[in-house]
C-alpha cells in the first residue's frame, strides 16, 4: 500500500472522523470528572465559622459622605487599631460575651 501524503483519501477521511470523535469523547470524560471533583469538594467543606473574639471598639459610622457612593460598610470593629469587617464575626456571641456596644461616629 503506497501512502499518498498530498492527496485526501478515504482512509485519511476516516482517520480524521475517528480522531475527532476520540477527542470529543475525551473532552466530555474530562469535563464530567472535573465537575464530579468540584461537587465532592464543595459538599465536604466544613461551613465557615465566624470569629468569636471581643473587639476593642464597635463603630457605627454616621458620617455624611460626598457623592453618596460609599463601598465600605458603615458598621465595623476595631482590633488592635485595625479596622475589621463585621461580616467575619459572630455578632450574637459578641453581644452576649463582650462589654462593647456600638459607638456612633458623627
Amino acid at each position: 500500500m503506497n501512502i499518498q501524503w498530498n492527496k485526501v483519501t478515504w482512509y485519511s477521511k476516516l482517520a480524521a472522523v475517528v480522531l475527532g470523535l476520540v477527542i470529543f469523547c475525551v473532552g466530555i470524560y474530562i469535563g464530567t470528572e472535573i465537575e464530579e471533583l468540584k461537587q465532592q469538594n464543595f459538599c465536604c467543606l466544613p461551613p465557615m465559622t465566624k470569629i468569636k473574639q471581643c473587639p476593642d471598639e464597635w463603630i457605627y459610622d454616621k458620617m455624611p459622605t460626598v457623592g453618596g457612593n460609599v463601598q465600605l460598610p458603615k458598621t465595623y470593629f476595631i482590633f488592635s487599631g485595625e479596622r475589621k469587617e463585621i461580616d467575619n464575626y459572630d455578632i450574637d456571641w459578641i453581644t452576649r460575651n463582650c462589654k462593647v456596644t456600638p459607638t456612633e461616629v458623627q
